[in-house]
């Protein structure tokens, strides 16, 4: 189901479950003598409330949290009076206390769920590795870029790092002391920083501190996002993960990656379980080390929402991947 989700969301598609549910079929005219089928039929398929047992209400309850959580719909079967499907909703005994019956209405009462979440808007820039790239191995623990183009308005700066050994310690942007939003440790180092900054000069100049960094090989890429939503939001990778990291996206937002001896990142990459048939994301600028294999750099922009969305780096050993909306 995940996979068709993410194909209906970005075509603005409904996705709907033909048939779910459950019942019971009784072949014998002697029913009044089995205890367990009236037991399953009325405290348990019909739960009317009065024997005080959970009921087949609760495996719907937890059908529909997983349809959401692959931001699918609700199945047609499960709508009253036949609309808009073909299949009419369980109405029995007792529906003002019927447990199943009061599952499906709240369920109903929430609409079908087309992401209608408004696609995120943002401009982001990655001017190049000529003035916004800086490689390093000697023996101090801070580099400095002065002439990183960052341009004369104000913009929200995201700087990406990796390192071969040590600890990358705080990133500092135009004066303005950047913010941690994800990173990963595995022998070497990642992290991806952010920082606000108002306007002023087209250049600026980043300052990346380290510790332990002596004649390690470290390299960090400075770009710009701008004409983001007031209420930015950022959702990132957790834990040290290596080779492939997964992040909730929304569609339009900004998904970044740096892997360290990464090489390469494809535009569909971001897709948990890639074919043909999945909507793939855009690449909006790329970046690969220039010296000793330290770092890969992706900047990705997704058409479609998900909970299940994965970033993939070729070769690599630690990943980290942020998005911003």
């Amino acid at each position: 189901m995940a996979s068709q989700a993410l194909l209906t969301n970005s075509n603005s598609l409904k996705l709907e479950d033909y048939e779910a549910g459950a019942n019971l079929v009784l072949n014998s005219t002697n029913i009044g003598n089995n205890a367990q089928a009236l037991d399953y039929a009325f405290n348990y398929l019909y739960e009317p409330g009065t024997a005080g047992k959970p009921g087949i209400s609760q495996g719907y309850a937890a059908y529909f949290a997983a349809s959401r959580a692959v931001l699918s719909t609700m199945p047609v079967q499960f709508n009253l009076d036949g609309s808009p499907g073909p299949w009419t909703a369980l109405r029995s005994f007792a529906d003002t206390g019927n447990k199943v019956y009061q599952t499906l209405a709240a369920q109903n009462a929430l609409g079908p769920f087309v992401d209608p979440t408004a696609a995120a808007t943002g401009t982001y820039t990655y001017p190049g590795n000529a003035t916004n790239k800086s490689f390093a191995n000697n023996s101090g623990n801070t580099d400095t870029l002065s002439g990183a183009i960052i341009g004369t308005t104000a913009a929200l700066v995201i700087v990406v790092v990796a390192i071969t050994g040590g600890s990358i310690t705080s990133v500092v942007v135009d004066g303005v002391t950047a913010t941690l939003d994800a990173s990963g440790v595995n022998g070497d180092a990642v992290a991806i920083y952010s920082a606000l900054v108002g306007a002023g000069a087209n250049t600026r100049t980043v300052t990346v501190n380290y510790s332990g960094a002596g004649f390690q090989n470290r390299e960090f890429y400075v770009l710009t996002v701008r004409n983001l939503a007031s209420n930015l939001v950022r959702t990132h990778s957790a834990g040290n993960q290596q080779n492939t990291a997964a992040v909730d996206v929304t569609k339009g937002a900004l998904v970044l990656a740096i892997s360290s001896r990464g090489t390469n990142f494809g535009p569909t990459s971001g897709v948990l379980t890639p074919s043909v048939s999945l909507p793939a994301t855009a690449t909006v600028a790329s970046d690969i080390a220039s010296g000793g294999g330290t770092a890969a750099m992706g900047m990705f922009n997704s058409s479609f929402s998900s909970k299940i969305f994965s970033v993939s780096a070729t070769a690599g050993n630690i990943i980290a991947v942020a998005t911003y909306r």
